[in-house]
């Protein structure tokens, strides 16, 4: 059963985020790296999606896609919840 079974019951909201918004980012010249707002890279994103196991992409645009803030933040409060307390 896909982790996405039960999407929020509200409509998305808020403003969409792109990839580069989302994944660990690539260090800059003396800088550390970025750890985006779920903290996986793209690789695991791209995975996950693939999978059923992340929010769906929204077209923004020819060859430009996000997802929306509020799909993004239930999911990862999903995924907080269901973690194991140490």
């Amino acid at each position: 059963m896909s982790d996405m079974s039960n999407p929020p019951q509200a409509a998305p909201s808020g403003r969409f985020l792109r990839m580069k918004d989302l994944a660990i980012g690539v260090a800059r010249r003396g800088e550390p790296p970025t750890q985006g707002i779920v903290g996986l890279s793209q690789a695991t994103i791209n995975r996950l999606h693939r999978e059923g196991k992340f929010p769906p992409k929204v077209q923004l645009s020819e060859g430009c896609v996000g997802w929306w803030e509020s799909e993004i933040l239930a999911w990862k409060a999903d995924r907080q919840r269901r973690l194991p307390r140490g």
